[in-house]
């Protein structure tokens, strides 16, 4: 039955079927010509040797272009690089012709103050910049310590209240202990108690360092030639003795008050 009804169409539209014919014999003709690929027997397709000549030339080529392709964008970066290097030399030599002063340290490394430098409109405003930038550099532009010279009621910085017998078992200041050997001052002292809040610092023994919130009772107050050892780092200084204590106030005011 399918094969009647094919001979019959074929019957029908033959004309049509010559004519696809025709054009399908065209279209393999033209491309066995244009790529010139030879059909061989087990359905095998090799190239032809020109084939390889022509697309090894073309790989050739386009390797070629890559790499100068790639050595263009190189020279380009090495040329932008020298560029960059010689204005930032130009820029800084330029930058210290119109400075009116000598820095005091080497300020040319640094771009953020080459451009502070740069963008200050006086000489005065220019050295002052320098200067701030050498002292940061040096780590001399912050203060190690920052004094508290400000009384509070009546309580002042660095006031000695006298030598008193202190206790091994009941210090006067038992807030804190600490012992400089080779650097207790009462100044010293009395900056690290400051700096750790308490309202009473005491130096004993040369080289101990008490610190509290009390304040010592007047029973306990002794003769000043009671507090004889001296102080490491001030030998004229007394620091205190054996149970005997030189108390200072910080500076800061009772919480009471």
């Amino acid at each position: 039955m399918l094969i009647a009804i094919m001979i019959g169409l074929f019957r029908r539209y033959k004309f049509y079927f010559f004519i696809g014919f025709v054009i399908l014999a065209i279209q393999v003709f033209l491309a066995y010509k244009l790529i010139k690929i030879p059909i061989e027997s087990g359905n095998n397709v090799k190239v032809s040797s020109s084939l390889k000549r022509k697309l090894a030339k073309a790989t050739k080529h386009f390797a070629l272009d890559s790499n100068d392709q790639i050595n263009d964008e190189d020279n380009s970066n090495i040329q932008q690089q020298e560029v960059a290097h010689k204005s930032e030399r130009t820029s800084s030599s330029t930058l210290l012709s119109e400075l009116k002063f000598k820095p005091k340290c080497d300020i040319l490394n640094d771009k953020e103050v080459v451009s502070a430098v740069q963008r200050a409109r006086t000489q005065n405003c220019k050295e002052k910049i320098t200067d701030i930038a050498c002292q940061i550099k040096s780590n001399t532009f912050y203060p190690a310590n920052l004094p508290n010279t400000c009384p509070s009621g009546n309580y002042i910085a660095n006031r000695s209240l006298g030598c008193f017998k202190d206790d091994k078992r009941h210090r006067l200041l038992p807030g804190f202990y600490t012992n400089f050997k080779e650097t207790n001052s009462p100044k010293k002292c009395i900056q690290m108690c400051l700096q750790s809040g308490y309202l009473y610092a005491g130096v004993q023994y040369s080289s101990e360092c008490f610190c509290g919130n009390q304040e010592p009772p007047a029973e306990a107050k002794l003769p000043d030639p009671n507090c004889n050892m001296k102080c490491p780092a001030e030998p004229k200084s007394a620091c205190g003795g054996y149970f005997t204590i030189n108390i200072y106030e910080t500076g800061i005011a009772s919480k009471s008050n």
